[in-house]
């Protein structure tokens, strides 16, 4: 996402956001490397993310404008896949209880709240910033995958995640010293 900024809206990397981006692309060519080629699923996700900021970030809408766009845009597939799911497999909403209906649907609002979050501090923030802040989610995963899942932590994450956290401290120390 930082390079979507830096290529499509022109934004400018100082040298320690430059060296943090270099360190982060490092602990990816680690996993690329030892991975034996690219990890095409975790590579998907990011850059379908860093597109999605982008269109945030130069869309001019209301956040909540944008979000009933996008729901209006995404309704017909997420319909038309539940009519199939009711005529092939069934759907949870056939067969759960009342309270379960509730949790589902209250589900919308607890989505639609980050989004509605998002797509207001991406418009009041450069997008490099909001590229580096996407590698916390990747790190919580790995800490809970690590402390409470009791996932291996090997010698080739510790160096990709220690090159990634290498570039979030740069870029963290970049900040507070503009």
């Amino acid at each position: 996402m930082c390079s979507f900024g830096v290529v499509f809206l022109r934004e400018r990397l100082a040298k320690l956001q430059i060296a943090a981006v270099s360190c982060a692309a490092v602990g990816i060519g680690v996993i690329i490397v030892h991975n034996g080629g690219l990890p095409w699923v975790a590579l998907t996700l990011p850059l379908t993310f860093a597109f999605y900021g982008l269109l945030k970030k130069i869309i001019i809408a209301q956040p909540m404008t944008s979000i009933l766009l996008e729901t209006l845009l995404i309704s017909p597939l997420a319909a038309g896949y539940l009519y199939y799911l009711s005529i092939n497999e069934g759907t949870v909403y056939q067969s759960c209880d009342m309270n379960t209906l509730l949790l589902l649907a209250g589900a919308g609002a607890v989505t639609a709240t980050p989004m509605l979050l998002f797509t207001a501090c991406a418009r009041k923030l450069p997008l490099n910033i909001v590229g580096f802040l996407q590698y916390i989610s990747p790190s919580i995963s790995l800490m809970i995958g690590v402390l409470i899942y009791g996932e291996p932590f090997t010698g080739t994450t510790a160096t990709a995640f220690g090159c990634i956290w290498a570039g979030l401290a740069l870029f963290i120390w970049s900040q507070i010293r503009r």
